[in-house]
């Protein structure tokens, strides 16, 4: 026989039977240990609840009816379960009314209808996430993609199958999985991956020591060591599932389809004689149960031994009993196909007849809802216009009366605002002069504090580090050692530069000439004190402008913050102050040729922030412009 028929019949690509078979072994154990009929009626009777009814029809649907194909009894059953599960709405239920509808459409060989039956108990069993039925589900639609031979499809499902079986540990189903995975591999000329399922798969059974379960994989590992041309080892392999399936006595169909595997084996391995004997037992089976797919192999088989044997004669009579069957199987197939068209235009046509009635029920309610729609809206629209005119005749009659009394009480309220009104204006002045008079008060309090603590550095400190000089001057420096000396001559200087930065401090700190000449004069003569150092020359530009005193004070000592910063880092040698008029506001701008810093590394120095802060106080924004060795330009608008 060609190899693609091989394959097809090894592994259920073009018939219902094994898969179905299949599928009823795993699911039943088989027709030796099914419950008896009077048993399940017994069970059916004893059921008090509808859901006990409903897995009692099921029950009985797939334990009796399903093993002998009555599909006309198993539809009837499906029809009981559906009565039911439309008054209680169990979702179990619909998930077993959905599993044997797919049976049924499997069994008829409508896998397409049977594909989507499962899809809708797979959606009942996600929702329930209940993942034994999703390994059922996924299961009988791997079966299903693999008889419409998506294999690709078939194999996802199958995974998933395994993949579940395996998290609620039910061996069988992990076994039946593997051994179907395979099989989809093997069609696909997938050896290796084909290969380690079946072995997975046998290994399972051996577990649980299931003997349908070993004896089919038993024979589809003989197809496969067949398919590699390993015909010895296919041989071994179709031998013992040959004898676990005589020794089941279940399915004459296996044994049948076993004898046809060995007797192909056999011829190729040259045994022709016993390739006869195992062709002539499997029509023996086949002939009477008329399994003609079967008969056609075997007669095919009978036809090309008898050639190789030179037996022409018999080979001939063998030929055209295989052609017979052949057509017989073609008409069978043909019939099916008929069939299967007629029950699914019956369906369609039945759908669309449902459709049409649907549409027409719901337009005839459409229609009676409008009608009833419209006379209700009309009686509401004249109730709620009466309701409105007797509510605007009221209002009318309440706005005239309250028009009165606004009236009344506009003339009042007038009153009452003006007298307000020239209340809060007072105290608003009053308000004004008490913020200028603290204002005032704090800032003498400032200036009284200052005057102290310029008197306190002037006087005490100033005369503590006076008398420290004195006493250092008093030591004579020639005694000491030269390193000494130094040290010496070094600590009088810092003395010398303490005491006159104590100095500049103590006068700066409320200059007289702030309070006497206002902010020109006292910036005039802090910077002709700086000019006659010579370290720096700086040239003041002025508008001849006049500042509050509180704000004065304020820039002043930003100034001095500025150009003390200057003469410590800035290394400069010329810089421009200029105090210019804008509007109602004044520039301030201080312009070095030092040698600049980096603002973004130095913007958050206590200097800086010292002179933001100042800033802020008198609402002044300020502004720092610098580039290394290129100078610092520092705006404030005041």
């Amino acid at each position: 026989m060609r190899l693609s028929k091989w394959i097809y019949s090894c592994f259920g690509l073009s018939t219902v039977g094994i898969v179905v078979l299949t599928t009823f072994l795993f699911f039943h154990k088989g027709l030796a240990q099914r419950k008896s009929l009077t048993d399940l009626k017994s069970e059916l009777q004893k059921a008090k609840t509808d859901t006990a009814l409903t897995k009692s029809y099921y029950g009985l649907a797939m334990d009796y009816y399903f093993p002998l194909a009555r599909t006309d009894s198993l539809k009837r059953i499906s029809k009981e379960i559906s009565a039911l599960n439309q008054k209680t709405n169990w979702p179990n239920g619909l998930y077993l009314e959905h599993l044997l509808n797919g049976a049924i459409a499997k069994l008829n060989g409508n896998f397409y209808e049977a594909t989507q039956l499962y899809f809708q108990a797979l959606r009942i069993a996600e929702q329930r996430k209940d993942n034994a039925q999703l390994a059922r589900c996924n299961y009988e639609l791997g079966n299903c993609y693999s008889l419409l031979e998506q294999l690709r499809v078939s194999t996802i499902h199958y995974q998933r199958a395994i993949k579940l079986s395996k998290l609620v540990n039910n061996q069988e189903l992990l076994g039946w999985c593997c051994n179907n995975i395979a099989q989809d591999y093997a069609a696909q000329k997938k050896f290796t991956p084909a290969l380690e399922y079946y072995r997975e798969a046998l290994s399972v059974f051996e577990k649980i020591d299931l003997l349908t379960g070993k004896a089919n994989v038993l024979e589809n590992l003989g197809t496969l060591f067949y398919l590699q041309s390993n015909y010895p080892k296919a041989e071994e392999y179709l031998l013992r599932s040959n004898k676990m399936f005589i020794q089941l006595n279940r399915s004459k169909y296996m044994i049948a389809n076993n004898y046809v595997r060995l007797a192909e084996t056999n011829l190729a391995l040259n045994k022709t004689i016993k390739s006869i004997q195992y062709a002539n037992k499997s029509i023996e089976i086949a002939s009477e149960n008329t399994y003609s797919e079967l008969l056609m192999q075997a007669h095919d088989i009978l036809y090309l031994s008898y050639k190789k044997l030179s037996r022409n004669a018999e080979a001939l009579t063998h030929f055209e009993k295989k052609i017979y069957y052949q057509n017989l199987k073609n008409q069978d197939e043909k019939t099916r196909m008929i069939n299967a068209l007629k029950l699914d235009y019956e369906n369609k046509k039945h759908l669309e007849i449902n459709q049409l009635q649907k549409k027409e029920l719901t337009l005839e309610k459409k229609v009676n809802f409008i009608l009833k729609a419209g006379v209700i809206t009309f009686i509401i629209f004249v109730l709620a216009l009466l309701i409105v005119i007797n509510k605007i005749k009221k209002q009318n009659r309440l706005i005239v009366f309250q028009r009165d009394e606004i009236k009344d009480l506009n003339v009042s309220l007038e009153k009452k605002v003006l007298e307000r009104t020239h209340e809060l204006s007072i105290a608003n002045q009053e308000l004004i002069k008490k913020n200028a008079e603290i204002e005032d008060a704090i800032f003498n309090g400032q200036k009284i504090e200052r005057k102290r603590f310029a008197s306190e550095l002037h006087d005490n400190l100033g005369a503590t580090l006076t008398s420290v000089k004195w006493r250092l001057e008093a030591i004579n420096k020639h005694n000491l050692p030269p390193k000494e000396q130094r040290n010496y001559e070094s600590i009088v200087e810092s003395l010398k530069n303490v005491y006159s930065d104590v100095r500049f401090i103590s006068h700066n700190l409320l200059p007289t000439e702030l309070e006497r000449e206002g902010l020109i004069g006292a910036l005039s003569k802090l910077v002709s004190d700086i000019n006659n150092s010579g370290k720096i020359l700086i040239h003041i530009q002025n508008d001849g402008i006049e500042l509050d005193k509180k704000v004065a004070f304020e820039v002043y000592n930003i100034l001095m913050e500025i150009l003390g910063n200057i003469l410590k880092h800035a290394d400069a040698t010329f810089v421009k102050i200029s105090l210019i008029k804008m509007n109602e506001r004044f520039k301030v701008t201080v312009k070095d040729n030092g040698r600049g810093f980096d603002i973004d590394h130095t913007s958050n120095g206590v200097g800086i922030q010292n002179i933001k802060e100042r800033a802020k106080s008198i609402s002044a924004d300020i502004t720092f412009i610098s580039k290394t060795d290129k100078g610092t330009e520092i705006i404030m608008i005041v």
